[in-house]
């Protein structure tokens, strides 16, 4: 007779977050004693897209927002017969902060104002050696030909190697991943990085990890690249500034003059190699192309005097 025997092997379902660049906001909620206060209401508020996370904390106290987009937030933490708890955070690429809060009895609509930035100045959770430069110095920094894996090489202690084929710290090439918004840049067949990189100035932050780099991660070392995202503030250009590929004509902030003063503000251009320039109006509803150097071989500095002729004509034309 043959038996057969049944084994049970429970599963457990596990979240797994992506190589996007997200990073994470975690934390315990106490009292004063300090006893953790389960339930307890947690929200984090986006400045730039005021988008909201909200979650409870559990019967331990802790609370968890896997997966957020990097930036400035702003947290409140609120329970039964406790003060508010507020504080603000600016949340890096790829950060794991840990925020643990102390709540104070009192009225719930009573806000407690000594959080303040409530920033890690100590990594604890993880033993991950890491660099990240940030928007401002990324716009700052002189590099020769703009090439994105030249400012990681430039900007990381440890990195050696070819713009296309990076190593770290003497290892193989094939050790060192790009990721671009959670998309490898590297070609799995040569295994080297893609000449046709995403632009600098699309950059808004990148994190590079040269040893002990996170598990999410499918090599030693690894590079996670994080592009511009839309928000709801309104920015106004300054004069020559460069955006996403064109050439804004607004005032800066602090009233500077306009790159080309005789154009209408709300003129945008195109410049390319050769002095080719493409130059929009919207408020018109006018384009006007200059080909093979038309306007000399920079355009930036020698378009206004024709621009204004246009707006001569322009004017002439439609009084």
């Amino acid at each position: 007779m043959t038996v057969r025997k049944s084994i049970a092997i429970p599963l457990f379902c596990l979240p797994v977050w992506g190589q996007t660049g997200t990073g994470s906001i975690q934390g315990a909620v106490r009292d004063a004693t300090p006893a953790v206060i389960p339930s307890a209401a947690v929200k984090a508020v986006h400045a730039d897209t005021a988008r909201e996370y909200q979650t409870n904390a559990n019967e331990t106290g802790f609370y968890l927002f896997p997966s957020v987009q990097m930036g400035k937030y702003s947290l409140r933490i609120t329970a039964a017969g406790m003060e508010t708890w507020p504080g603000e955070l600016p949340l890096q690429v790829g950060q794991r902060a840990v925020v643990d809060a102390s709540l104070k009895v009192g009225a719930a609509a009573t806000e407690i104002t000594v959080a303040g930035d409530v920033t890690p100045l100590v990594t604890t959770t993880s033993a991950t050696l890491g660099n990240i430069v940030e928007r401002a110095r990324i716009g700052q920094l002189p590099l020769n030909g703009r090439f994105l894996t030249n400012l990681v090489m430039k900007t990381t202690p440890g990195i050696e190697g070819s713009e296309t084929a990076a190593k770290v710290y003497g290892m193989r090439s094939s050790s060192m991943e790009f990721m671009q918004d959670g998309a490898t840049l590297e070609n799995r067949d040569t295994g080297d990085v893609s000449r046709r990189q995403p632009g600098v100035d699309t950059v808004e932050e990148f994190r590079v990890e040269t040893n002990n780099s996170s598990a999410r991660m499918t090599r030693p070392a690894s590079a996670m690249i994080v592009t511009k995202s839309g928000s709801n503030q309104v920015r106004t250009a300054g004069p020559g500034n460069y955006g996403f590929n064109w050439w804004f004509n607004r005032p800066g902030p602090k009233g500077d003059s306009r790159l080309w003063p005789d154009a209408p503000p709300d003129l945008f251009a195109s410049l390319g190699a050769r002095g080719n320039c493409s130059f929009l109006i919207p408020h018109l509803n006018l384009a006007l192309i200059s080909a093979f150097g038309a306007w000399g071989p920079n355009p930036e500095e020698s378009a206004n005097p024709h621009l204004r002729l246009l707006m001569q004509a322009v004017k002439k034309a439609r009084p």
